[in-house]
């Protein structure tokens, strides 16, 4: 992008610029100008995303300031500006989206999206399409990270008890590992979109062909046509999951594959062969993993079992992939296909409820999605970015929103591709050795590390209190405090504790913002409420998390004698 750019001198000496003859800082006195944006419109507690940088003025301002320079982000679209002297403020020039958006994602942490955009004068007359684009890409990450943030906080307990309650059953389970790479058989992932039905007659009529992975309530749609999945994927960790979807399953060989956070009760009812892995709510590099021996593979996801559907797909096999029912829109004004649970017809209502939205489908036209579903488009996008042979990955949907980086398929071409005679599929490894002791073991020095940190959090609850009379930290207390957070996160990294502490995490660091002129006492009060919630929240986690502990001993305890 080229723009006519003219350098005028104030009178107070400085070099300002007009952009295609339109004046961007004051041709009197800019220097003053900035400083009083700086006082009036800058936020030192959000992001502050600048968009137009002109001659560097308010960033001149910003860098003689007290603000976070994390908490600054110019956007300057127009390339010939840039200059190699701007290295204290980031600054993103040109129009970029992927490269902008990065940008202020990575800015935005803990899931926040307290966000201040400042438009330099006439930049948004001049640039006028870019910033509209900016406005609209700022209010999409704001609606991705509330719906992060709402995930994290409403599913935390559910995923760490799953965690700890699914131990038992990855190691008394298969390994997803024995399954890597066994065939170069086409697999077909079925996803429970609304262009999944018309689908059906195409797939019963390759069903012998094809490898076929069911996504999570997918399962009821398939059944409901006479077709049994080879496998079946789990990561929901909500009750509601093996309530609608797996209790009182009836599968005569459809096998189960499983996240360790997904419902505990699926794997405890589920009988037959079932297949763990983890993602990265937990990492397999803590001590009870390896104490017990137990080497799960990392599958990269997304918000929705279809993500790892894709990834074990392409785990398993290095055939051709088909995704089906993966609409991630409203296609024919239905949430789902037939036969699904959760299928309902969506009215005016429902579209304003949920804030739906335009984007090009499938053909090329256009149909409505919302924000969820956007964020899961996103995910796919980034697989397929990053996944082996992408070109053999199709969008056969037909129906539905469009997927980046993959190519968009019928499925009747993709079935016509696939070989008529029997591919050979690798005999896996299974190892069904496992020691019952040494995994009760295990969990019982888990449980020990946890009355370890919450000694030491209690301690250090005492610390702070016997500040309050002089409301001040004294370098001594200060110090005593420093040490006992160190010694806490280290031994937290041993533990199985992982999503629960997101939301404390995220909550502290968010709620006790600095106030503009804060006094000495108000300081104090702050940090001292601070530093109170973050040690009150996790022994309380903690404590519970003793609890999960306890049930999954218990249980293998029963394994061990024989209790049903």
């Amino acid at each position: 992008m080229l723009c006519d750019v003219e350098y005028l001198t104030t009178k107070t000496g400085h070099e300002t610029i007009k952009i295609n003859n339109m004046l961007i800082h004051s041709k009197y006195n800019p220097q003053r100008e900035a400083e009083q944006i700086c006082q009036n419109k800058i936020n030192p507690n959000q992001l502050n995303i600048i968009f137009g940088i002109g001659n560097g003025f308010l960033y001149d301002a910003l860098v003689n300031t007290k603000v976070n320079k994390d908490k600054i982000l110019f956007i300057e679209p127009l390339e010939q500006l840039k200059n190699n002297r701007y290295t204290l403020c980031s600054v993103i020039y040109g129009t970029q989206t992927k490269e902008i958006e990065l940008g202020i994602t990575e800015r935005l942490i803990n899931y926040s999206k307290e966000v201040n955009v400042i438009c330099t004068s006439n930049y948004d007359k001049i640039f006028v399409e870019e910033y509209v684009k900016l406005l609209k890409l700022i209010k999409e990450i704001q609606n991705k990270n509330t719906i992060y943030k709402n995930t994290i906080t409403k599913f935390a307990d559910l995923w760490q008890e799953n965690i700890i309650r699914n131990m038992l059953y990855s190691y008394n389970s298969s390994n997803l590992s024995d399954l890597e790479k066994t065939t170069s058989k086409p697999i077909v992932v079925a996803s429970g979109g609304p262009s999944l039905t018309k689908q059906i007659p195409l797939l019963k009529n390759i069903r012998d062909l094809v490898m076929l992975i069911a996504s999570g309530s997918t399962i009821h749609t398939l059944i409901k046509n006479e077709i049994e999945p080879d496998y079946i994927i789990s990561i929901d960790g909500g009750m509601i999951n093996y309530e609608r979807h797996f209790k009182n399953l009836n599968l005569k060989y459809a096998e189960l594959i499983f996240n360790i956070t997904s419902k505990y009760e699926i794997q405890q009812k589920f009988t037959n062969r079932k297949y763990a892995f983890y993602d990265n709510e937990v990492s397999d590099h803590s001590s009870v993993f390896k104490q017990i021996g137990l080497r799960l593979p990392l599958i990269k996801g997304g918000g929705s079992v279809a993500h790892y559907a894709l990834s074990i797909a392409r785990y398993i096999s290095d055939g051709p992939i088909a995704l089906i029912g993966q609409d991630l829109a409203y296609t024919n004004n239905l949430t789902h296909a037939e036969g699904n649970k959760n299928m309902r017809e969506i009215d005016k209502k429902y579209i304003e409820n949920r804030g739906l939205v335009e984007v090009e489908g499938y053909d090329g036209g256009i149909v409505l999605t919302d924000y969820a579903f956007l964020t899961m488009r996103d995910n796919f996008e980034e697989i397929m970015r990053k996944i082996d042979r992408p070109s053999t990955i199709y969008n056969c949907t037909e129906g539905g929103i469009k997927i980046g980086g993959m190519e968009q398929k019928s499925f009747e071409a993709f079935c016509n591709a696939i070989p008529k005679c029997e591919i050979t599929i690798k005999n896996s490894t299974v190892s069904t050795e496992h020691n019952i002791d040494s995994y009760i073991a295990t969990m019982r020095k888990e449980k020990s590390r946890y009355k370890e940190i919450i000694i030491l959090l209690k301690t250090a609850e005492r610390l702070l209190e016997s500040t309050v009379a002089s409301k001040q930290f004294p370098t001594s207390t200060l110090k005593k405090l420093d040490t006992i957070d160190s010694k806490f996160q280290q031994l937290l990294e041993t533990t199985l504790i992982s999503s629960v502490k997101d939301p404390i995490i995220m909550r502290v660091m968010t709620h006790y913002n600095q106030k503009e002129n804060e006094t000495q006492d108000e300081s104090y009060a702050r940090v001292y409420l601070q530093q109170k919630d973050l040690y009150t929240n996790f022994i309380e986690v903690i404590e519970k998390c003793s609890t999960y502990v306890d049930a999954t001993i218990n249980e293998a305890e029963e394994m061990r004698y024989g209790v049903k």
